[in-house]
């Protein structure tokens, strides 16, 4: 009967130890999928951070373009793909300087954009430029 028990004992020790092997490979395991959907998450807002930024740009680049058309331009709202930027256009310290503020948003993500221009002859020329995450 002794030998038995021996046998049982170790039955008994290898089903604990697969238990705990089992354990530790699944928090592992857990563990990961939320790293991963972390890094997806992450990824997906720099994506879309990226996309705004762009936006803002390529509406800075047609306020450029306006200005450079007609100097009394004052903005406007523009709805581009899936988001829309508004530009305003406000008067300098001299007829020339204008200060401009470009406010783009997709979705939940927003940037704001500012930059004063200078026209002269037709030519703008952008004198200080600044992008923020406040809307």
């Amino acid at each position: 009967m002794p030998i038995l028990l021996k046998k049982r004992r170790k039955g008994v020790t290898a089903l604990i130890v697969v238990m705990i092997v089992s354990a530790a490979g699944l928090i592992f395991a857990i563990s990961l999928a939320f790293i991963s959907l972390n890094e997806a998450q992450t990824s997906f807002a720099w994506v879309k951070g990226r996309e705004v930024v762009s936006l803002a740009e390529g509406c800075q680049d047609w306020a450029v373009s306006s200005l450079a058309a007609t100097s009394s331009y004052s903005g406007e709202s523009l709805s581009i793909g899936d988001g829309f930027c508004i530009i305003n256009v406000t008067d300098g310290a001299n007829p020339s300087i204008k200060n401009v503020s470009v406010k783009a948003s997709i979705g939940d993500y927003s940037r704001a954009l500012t930059f004063v221009s200078q026209n002269n002859n037709e030519k703008i020329k952008v004198l200080n430029w600044k992008l923020s995450n406040s809307y």
